[in-house]
């Protein structure tokens, strides 16, 4: 039987390793009950596999256990940009990621490694939150685009994401000839500003 493409992305970005805790999934060989990653102690998993959930329930579940575990492959379905700033805010390197369009829809998977560095944060007056500098590990998560749309996605100018893009550019250019709102005129820049980059 095949499995969905989400599915089988998700197991292609889990490293070599001998063993991964999936959370919240409904397959596993050894079941465990238990809130999140609770009933997993550290180092007890290489890998901690987290998909279906949005970013917000991910970080709750992942804050102040980030680095009992060196590997994630992690798969939020809402709050992405801000998942992205948790991870890398909290000394995590996103080491890949991928999109896939299944059944209309586009997910994000994220291949993370935790522990890899020392977080190095410098205020900016000007932004809303700390801007975060990894000249050593040359992260491409530094712009805010990055954090909107993936900046190894824009890198390797993922197809997938060129699909995201042009629909959304579609979406807020029809929003626009019913309404003129600076919040969609402001997103429909950012999306404008992707494709710009991805050439």
């Amino acid at each position: 039987m095949k499995l969905p493409e989400r599915l089988e992305t998700i197991i292609s970005m889990v490293p070599k390793c001998d063993t991964a805790a999936d959370i919240g999934c409904d397959q596993k060989i050894e079941t465990r009950l238990c809130d999140g990653l609770s009933g997993v102690k550290a180092g007890e998993a290489d890998t901690v596999i987290i998909a279906g959930m949005g970013g917000m329930l991910m970080e709750k579940i992942l804050d102040g256990r980030l680095k009992d575990f060196p590997n994630y492959v992690l798969s939020p379905q809402l709050d992405i940009p801000h998942f992205r700033h948790f991870l890398i805010d909290h000394g995590c390197t996103i080491e890949d990621e991928q999109m896939v369009e299944e059944d209309g829809k586009f997910y994000v998977v994220m291949q993370v490694k935790c522990n890899r560095r020392e977080l190095l944060v410098k205020p900016n007056a000007h932004e809303k939150r700390p801007q975060t500098y990894d000249t050593e590990l040359k992260q491409p998560y530094r712009r805010d685009i990055d954090f909107l749309f993936g900046g190894w996605l824009l890198q390797k100018k993922d197809p997938v994401l060129k699909s995201f893009l042009d629909k959304e550019r579609a979406r807020y250019q029809d929003i626009l000839t019913k309404t003129d709102q600076t919040e969609i005129r402001e997103k429909l820049s950012y999306v404008l500003k992707a494709l710009f980059i991805m050439g």
